[in-house]
């Protein structure tokens, strides 16, 4: 197994592994430094002496088709929940509703077989909103509204489908997500907006159809994605990089966007890497790649960027802004595509 193959697993194990907190076992080091502060009467991170007890997650049933009972929807299941606890709502039915998760410590949301949630807002707010949340997971819905994970929580998507009619499809804002097998499509904006500082790691996803720009990061932000296809998005194209921003791009496929496949500018930067395959940029729009404003991309591998600027033929595949932008490899490593970027 090479390094970049290493690299692929091991995002698949931040992807998929959940984080319970658990006690520690009696008798270890941190076992015995528990007792310690104990007996030198110190508080625990939420204000009780010594360390919380922490319990295996506990499971709740919701049925969103029922219509009286006890939990017949997610949020009025989560409001009777203690937000210290480590909780698991599996979920059934159409549910019609906007879902906070707020300052929990570890808590996750299931699909059972055809669960669904539906915006009741038009619009005005997202389906499901996640704040200052230690560990949170959304697994297997089809949604229809907007995502939001902000204030620096941590956000697990899996198997889920996204598509919101009035705006983007998920947002994160001062925080860290992963997505696997998850499909953002149809959004009447961006399918992905990685914002303020936030990381976003994507495994095997689709971002498809969508009004804007497939995924974009700003202010900041890291973009890591493998085997990601993005296709038939408008705006900028499938990726946009911006605002001192960066992007890890691994073994994925862009192509039918209405222009750029990846966009780079303001001082952002792009590796494109390889491992089991190579990464295909072709038939877009405009280039497979553009770089503009100070912005550096790195080709290491054996990509095919070709066969682009669909709207401008004679067009270069991988393009280079007046405004200092730099590569390295655009010249050997694009699979015979054209450009106007020189190397040193």
């Amino acid at each position: 197994m090479n390094s970049k193959t290493n690299l692929v697993f091991a995002l698949s194990l931040f992807v998929l592994t959940p984080v319970f907190a658990q006690s520690p076992k009696p008798g270890s080091v941190a076992a015995k430094q528990l007792v310690t502060e104990k007996e030198l009467g110190r508080k625990g991170p939420w204000g009780e002496p010594g360390a919380p007890k922490k319990s295996p997650p506990v499971n709740i049933s919701v049925n969103c088709n029922l219509t009286t009972g006890p939990n017949t929807t997610i949020t009025g299941a989560i409001a009777h929940l203690n937000p210290l606890g480590a909780w698991v709502l599996s979920v059934s039915g159409a549910c019609k509703e906007n879902v906070v998760i707020q300052s929990f410590e570890n808590i996750s949301i299931i699909a059972q077989p055809g669960a669904s949630i539906t915006d009741p807002s038009g619009g005005n707010l997202d389906v499901v909103d996640v704040f200052d949340a230690h560990e949170f997971s959304l697994q297997g819905f089809t949604i229809s509204g907007s995502v939001g994970c902000s204030d620096f929580s941590l956000c697990r998507f899996s198997g889920n489908t996204i598509q919101s009619p009035t705006g983007p499809g998920v947002t994160i804002r001062r925080s860290r997500a992963s997505f696997q097998s998850d499909v953002l499509q149809n959004n009447n904006g961006r399918g992905l907006n990685v914002l303020s500082g936030s990381t976003a790691v994507l495994i095997g996803v689709t971002i498809q159809n969508n009004a804007a720009a497939g995924v974009a990061a700003f202010w900041g932000s890291s973009l890591i994605a493998a085997n990601l296809v993005a296709q038939n998005n408008g705006g900028v194209g499938g990726i946009r990089i911006s605002d001192h921003s960066s992007l890890r791009l691994i073994d994925s496929t862009l192509t039918a966007n209405l222009n750029a496949g990846v966009f780079l500018d303001s001082s952002s930067e792009a590796e494109l890497e390889d491992s089991a395959t190579f990464n295909l940029i072709s038939g877009n729009g405009g280039s497979g790649v553009v770089l503009g404003d100070l912005s550096f991309a790195n080709f290491q591998g054996a990509d095919q960027i070709t066969g682009n600027n669909l709207g401008n033929p004679g067009g270069v595949d991988v393009y280079c802004g007046p405004q200092f932008s730099a590569t390295r490899g655009a010249l050997a490593n694009i699979g015979g595509g054209t450009t106007n970027c020189t190397e040193p």
